[in-house]
């Protein structure tokens, strides 16, 4: 194995393992922007429960305009 190719993988291997972190810093993030809630149908059941359609009006309603 050359020089170069040596250099290449370890560039390469580098690379993907910053990619990594910044994707994981980014996951992590995104999770702070807002928590997890339920989907809600219109009626406030649960849509894996109930099966229908989500509503945003009942789901965001809550907390947003």
């Amino acid at each position: 194995m050359n020089k170069f190719w040596r250099v290449s993988v370890g560039s390469l291997l580098a690379t993907t393992a910053v990619a990594a972190s910044v994707a994981g810093a980014q996951a992590v993030d995104e999770e702070k922007l807002h928590p997890a809630i339920p989907l809600l149908d219109e009626s406030g059941a649960n849509v894996l429960k109930s099966g229908k359609p989500y509503s945003p009006r009942t789901t965001c309603g809550q907390c947003h305009d």
